[in-house]
């Protein structure tokens, strides 16, 4: 059995270093080292924390959970900074919001297809089909509704996904 190739992790003196390349190798390595320390406390203890370090040559290097800006506010000012539930609610209250302006959208829309329906159900009163229409006229007549009803589902069919989207269920209905 060969000796070991490599000096393998030794324990170094806490002293300066003073090989300026290998001080920027330890530097960097430790580092990261301790930004993933602070990201890990910030992570498993839910805490907020604020690291900031610089290089050798001046360069600053930060970390902040959940940003340098607000932890640096909250030991300024000593203010704790807003608690989760906070941000949840506040989350919560935009989706709510954005639900409130889909189900208004949709609601236009019904209205505006009921509209349609009522200026087709005049119209038809008004001038009913004459039977002296061709073959080919109403063919074009049939045409023409269908697209109609065509871009009526079409335009339907996002709206009804979204608010299914956000109560989780699909709730798609023939027109």
């Amino acid at each position: 059995m060969e000796g070991k190739k490599t000096k393998g992790r030794q324990r170094l003196p806490m002293e300066m270093i003073q090989n300026t390349a290998a001080r920027s190798v330890t530097f960097s390595k430790r580092k990261d080292g301790l930004f993933k320390k602070a990201s890990e406390l910030a992570t498993l203890c839910n805490a907020d924390v604020a690291l900031v370090a610089f290089s050798p040559s001046g360069r600053p290097f930060s970390f902040g959970s959940p940003s340098l800006r607000t932890v640096l506010n909250s030991f300024a000012h000593g203010a704790s900074p807003p608690p989760i539930d906070f941000i949840a609610q506040e989350a919560s209250s935009r989706r709510s919001q954005e639900l409130t302006n889909v189900l208004n959208d949709i609601a236009a829309e019904k209205e505006r297809g009921e509209e349609i329906v009522n200026q087709l159900q005049a119209e038809r009163t008004r001038a009913p089909l004459d039977d002296d229409l061709t073959l080919g006229q109403l063919k074009d007549k049939m045409e023409m509704l269908t697209k109609l009803l065509e871009q009526i589902q079409a335009h339907k069919e996002p709206m009804m996904d979204d608010v299914g989207d956000t109560h989780g269920v699909s709730s798609r209905n023939n027109v």
